[in-house]
């Protein structure tokens, strides 16, 4: 499996894992449990980034469309589990199907253009580090 591929999925396996524990831990002790999925979210998606950039030498595009694609997997991974509990409980709507490619979608655009132009700022400023210390 190709570097990128396998970032890219361990990235939205990651997203779902922190997803599905704050969520149940958030049901039984208080809505703090919101802010460490929204923290843990953050640290995985700059160092997908991160490791974009250093290690793959991807372009600021490349690294956005493959963060925004794990976060999209995340994303659908959630919805599909929500489907599914809502299915178990007897409370399944339509709306479910609709979230199936509803917050992928939400989700990955907005990830692109958040990683997209992270990629671009970090690129600028390390390049002109690199040519302040010549």
């Amino acid at each position: 499996m190709k570097s990128w591929l396998w970032a890219v999925v361990v990235a939205g396996l990651l997203y779902l894992a922190i997803g599905l524990v704050t969520s149940d831990l958030a049901r039984f002790s208080g809505q703090v449990w919101r802010l460490v999925a929204w923290v843990a979210s953050l640290v995985v998606f700059v160092a997908h980034i991160a490791f974009e950039r250093d290690r793959l030498r991807s372009a600021p595009a490349t690294a956005g469309f493959h963060a925004a694609l794990a976060v999209a997997l995340g994303a659908f991974g959630l919805a599909l589990a929500a489907t599914l509990r809502a299915a178990a409980a007897g409370n399944y709507r339509g709306a479910y199907a609709l979230a199936l490619v509803a917050w992928p979608v939400m989700t990955g655009v907005a990830a692109f253009v958040a990683a997209w132009g992270g990629a671009v700022v970090a690129r600028g400023l390390l390049n002109r580090s690199s040519r302040e210390h010549r």
